[in-house]
């Protein structure tokens, strides 16, 4: 019984993980709008300038999010980060995004 006890323990110790894990990840907003570099990037109102910023400020797990608007950088998209475009600038849940109304593009070219 003593083993059935552990690991019945260790199986909601990892279900409670999965489901808080999660939770813990940001989301990074970026605006090419914005006149200056300011922005901490965890509001829209704050959103950072540039994309490779938000990835600056990143890690594995976190969502950025891009206001519509063609950025000219390039970057490289760490592995866990992902990165949506398709934003009017006031969404609150990704299900709100609309790529086809609000084109984001990014450039690599320059």
């Amino acid at each position: 019984m003593e083993c059935k006890s552990r690991f019945l323990v260790i199986l909601i110790i990892c279900i409670t993980l999965r489901w808080t894990i999660p939770a813990l990840a940001d989301v990074h907003y970026v605006d090419s709008a914005r006149t200056d570099d300011s922005g901490d990037g965890l509001s829209w109102t704050n959103a950072e300038k540039t994309v490779a910023a938000a990835i600056t400020a990143s890690a594995s797990g976190d969502q950025i999010w891009v206001k519509q608007g063609t950025y000219n950088e390039c970057f490289t998209l760490p592995a866990g980060v992902k990165l949506y475009g398709g934003f009017s600038g006031t969404e609150t849940l990704l299900s709100q995004r609309r790529p086809a109304t609000y084109e984001t593009i990014l450039d690599g070219s320059s």
